[in-house]
Formats: structure tokens, sequence, C-alpha cells
């Protein structure tokens, strides 16, 4: 199953709405995935009745907000497993943001994730269990200068191939800008090896066996953040 990519150009002429993240180590947003819905951060404020003795109605006063979790479904493919184990367990920020006007809600949580349940008719998702710890109650209305494209693929990467005994498999590498440092690496390199020349990533088998080859796309300049893309390797 190949990749499917979330082009930000791509999100805005169609969804429109992203869910972003923001590691630790990072200073700005970039998408993990584009979204139909956004769940709420924030569910109904709690209601206090308040009564006195000198007052013979008894109100209601608005009470704090409550944060609720997030689930986001997201695509299952190994990019995002890859993601999913860098991020588990560790501290976030994360929003939601319009690509249009670039207003959204940002929150601080720390995330989980399992396997959907999958059905004869459903594809394989990944849930992504964000137990929320902290969160603005108001939208924030520009993101604009918090937000950072990612490098994007823009040659086809399939998801998994398959070799035979020494064979080879070659792919055209290309991104968005084209400027950007890319680098390869398997798994096990006893099993197939990986290199990268003059934009053409080359797979050579060595021994039956599976590996990962994780190709990274690095922007110089910081401009853009970077991006990987991961392709199972089954030599047989």
């Amino acid at each position: 199953m190949s990749f499917n990519e979330y082009k930000e150009h791509n999100v805005r002429a169609g969804l429109g709405t992203a869910f972003c993240i923001m590691k630790p180590n990072e200073t700005k947003y970039h998408i993990v995935a584009a979204v139909e819905s956004m769940p709420a951060v924030f569910g109904s404020p709690e209601n206090i009745t308040f009564s006195s003795t000198t007052n013979m109605a008894v109100t209601n006063v608005q009470g704090k907000n409550t944060t609720e979790n997030v689930t986001v479904n997201i695509p299952y493919n190994l990019d995002n497993i890859a993601l999913m184990d860098e991020i588990v367990k560790t501290k976030c920020k994360f929003a939601y943001i319009d690509l249009e006007d670039f207003s959204g809600q940002e929150f601080v949580a720390t995330p989980s994730y399992h396997m959907a349940e999958v059905g004869t008719t459903s594809i394989k998702t990944i849930v992504l269990d964000l137990t929320v710890e902290d969160a603005k109650p108001k939208i924030t209305d520009d993101l604009y200068d918090l937000f950072q494209d990612t490098i994007s693929f823009e040659s086809t990467i399939p998801g998994n191939i398959v070799l035979e005994g020494t064979g080879k498999a070659e792919f055209i590498i290309s991104t968005t800008p084209t400027s950007a440092n890319i680098t390869v690496e398997s798994s096990a390199t006893g099993v197939a090896t990986a290199s990268y020349t003059s934009g053409k990533l080359t797979i050579t088998g060595v021994k039956a066996g599976s590996t990962i080859v994780t190709i990274k796309a690095v922007d110089s300049t910081n401009a853009y953040a970077s991006n990987s893309r991961r392709i199972k390797v089954i030599v047989e």
C-alpha cells in the first residue's frame, strides 16, 4: 500500500482543515493528516447552582470548562507508525488549523495509539488517542507564523516491494522543494542495501529476509519541516 501524501495545497483545495503537531524539539506546527471534522477539545462548561437567603430565586452560574480527550483516525502505514512510535507518551503541542485563514485551536496532549478495528468493508487506520493536559479555550485567529509547510514527495513511492535474490528495484525521488537533501538507510543491510544517486533510489537484495528502507528529506534552510518515507522490502 503506497502512502497517501497530504500535501498542503491539496488540503487547502479539498478538506481545508489540518490536524497538526509541534514536537518538543520544534518551533512550528506541521501537518499530520487532513481531517473532515474537528473533535471538541473542550466540553460544555459546568453549571453551578447558586442560591442565597436574600434572593428567593435559585440561579445557575457558569463554571469551568472541562477538557475532553481527543481521538483522531489517521492513515495506517509505516510512515505514520514511525511517527506514533516517536511521539507516544511524549507531551506535544497539537492544533486544528484551517488552512484558508490559518485560524485554529491549540492544545497540549500526551498521545497513545492503536490499530482501529478492521471490518470486511473498512480500511486499516491508526487511532491516535490524545490525553489533553492544557488547551486554549478560545480559537486563535492567526496561526500563520506558527505553521510550517512540509517537504512533499512528488514521485510515487511504494509502501512495500518484493525482490528475488540479488535483484534490484529503482525509483525516482523528487521533492518540493527540489533543494531538499535526501538520505537513505536500510535497517538490515545484510538483507538489502539502499543507495541514492542523482535523484534515483536503488534497493538491492542480498539474502532472504525483510528490512525497512527509510528515505529522509531535510531542508537545510529550515523553511520546510523534514519528511520521510519507509518501504518494507522483502527478499525472497
